[in-house]
């Protein structure tokens, strides 16, 4: 089974998988690695902003 984009080029008589014509190039690979480095990322900035307003309390109380 192949991936096509529905392009005249690529209608041969091949068994493809369905693919929406304008759907990102990215495998399922991709998406989970993606995925995975979107939540790190937000984990991340929701861990600085954490310490940011901890430090400004700490300021803000002396």
């Amino acid at each position: 089974l192949f991936q096509q984009n529905n392009a005249c080029p690529h209608t041969e008589n091949i068994q493809t998988l369905p693919w929406p014509a304008f759907s990102p190039d990215m495998c399922l690979t991709e998406h989970s690695v993606s995925d995975c480095l979107d939540r790190h990322i937000l984990l991340e900035v929701i861990l600085l902003e954490a310490v940011l307003i901890l430090f400004l309390l700490s300021l803000r109380s002396r």
